[in-house]
């Protein structure tokens, strides 16, 4: 169990390393989107000291700032780290690991979370590690996307993949965890009140966005994706067409609106508090 999980954050650790300097092309403009209601969910006030974990480019740290509080960005991934300092020379970023973090315990006023839980192996660790360094009364909110039936790029690239078929081995390695658990209520609830946070919300939110064409929401899938990515270029180069050439004919005919592609996404918030 434990080797799987450490394989797994390998694994995660390099692709999100691989796509540091182009993920902010597709999707980190749609993260950056949902970093007002992640702040909004944390009660983040002027004056706080917000903890961003997985800050990836440093999205939310950023605006953070803007609201007037003080921030700290941490991401695993050291070129992640390399971006986000490159990009807010204002802010503070320093490597580690959310399972195990590298912050002196009740030193800040609100965690944030965008978008990570669904990547960490042993996501109770790390919720646990922010309750650690949070203040009383301070607040956690983090962010995860829905299943795929409410998210088409990536299921329509699953779909793709399955059509193309092929015996190919999945290079993502077991104990990968279910990238949507923590969009049910019920599982994200039981994950917080079991570091001990109380006053459980959740709220859902949606984020369309408009693409020029398959072929650039192709693009920006492999530049700012793991999973999928890791997937698709498992493939041998003539399977990697076949993929491409259907996934695109699918967004073109489920997403096209007029002279651009409009895609849903469906994320959720969930946030409590340390007593």
């Amino acid at each position: 169990m434990s080797g799987s999980a450490d394989e797994f954050k390998h694994f995660e650790t390099e692709g999100w390393a691989r796509v540091a300097e182009s993920y902010a092309s597709l999707s980190g403009r749609l993260d950056r989107r949902a970093a007002e209601p992640l702040l909004d969910a944390a009660l983040t006030a002027r004056g706080d000291r917000v903890l961003d974990v997985g800050t990836g480019p440093g999205h939310v740290a950023a605006i953070a700032l803007e609201r007037g509080a003080e921030a700290v960005g941490v991401d695993i991934a050291e070129e992640m780290v390399a971006v986000a300092r490159r990009e807010n020379p204002r802010i503070e970023f320093v490597v580690g690991d959310a399972e195990d973090l590298p912050i002196e315990e009740r030193s800040f006023d609100v965690v944030t979370a965008g978008f990570v839980i669904n990547h960490l192996p042993r996501p109770e660790r790390a919720v646990a590690e922010f309750a650690r360094v949070l203040r009383p009364r301070g607040r956690v909110a983090f962010s995860v996307w829905d299943d795929d039936d409410l998210n088409p790029a990536y299921r329509i690239a699953a779909e793709a993949i399955e059509a193309v078929g092929g015996e190919v081995e999945d290079p993502v390695p077991g104990g990968a965890p279910d990238p949507s658990r923590f969009a049910r209520a019920s599982e994200a609830e039981a994950l917080l009140r079991g570091a001990g946070l109380r006053g459980f919300e959740m709220r859902h939110l949606e984020l369309g966005w408009p693409v020029v064409s398959g072929e650039a929401l192709w693009a920006g899938l492999l530049a700012g994706s793991v999973r999928t990515a890791a997937r698709i270029r498992a493939r041998p180069p003539e399977m990697q067409r076949r993929v491409r050439e259907d996934f695109t004919e699918r967004a073109e005919r489920e997403l096209r609106e007029g002279d651009r592609l409009m895609v849903p996404a469906s994320a959720r918030i969930a946030s409590a508090s340390k007593p």
